[in-house]
């Protein structure tokens, strides 16, 4: 069974699950490389947009942090989809983990 965890994606990770494709500022077709550094990160797990609602989170809180996924939040943290150290708007995403 495969298990759920919560991660925040950078806005690259996010086009290349939504659309299968991203490109860099320059117009250049880079989905192959990031795709490759998901799966560096992820090795056979799949990853999700979104997130779970947590089992202690109340109606209110899950809806006010959707709002939030949607418009993203700015972070410095390193992206925990492809492992980018670059700061920039980071959203939801679900890893699911195990066979």
């Amino acid at each position: 069974m495969r298990e759920p965890a919560r991660i925040s994606i950078c806005t690259d990770c996010l086009m290349l699950l939504a659309n299968g494709e991203v490109f860099d500022s320059e117009g250049n077709d880079i989905s192959d490389a990031h795709a490759m550094e998901i799966q560096r990160e992820w090795p056979n797990t799949e990853i999700t947009l979104g997130r779970l609602r947590e089992d202690d989170e109340t109606e209110e809180e899950y809806e006010e942090s959707q709002e939030a996924e949607n418009e993203g939040w700015f972070s410095w943290s390193p992206c925990e989809g492809c492992g980018s150290h670059l700061g920039g708007t980071r959203y939801y995403a679900t890893a699911w983990i195990g066979e």
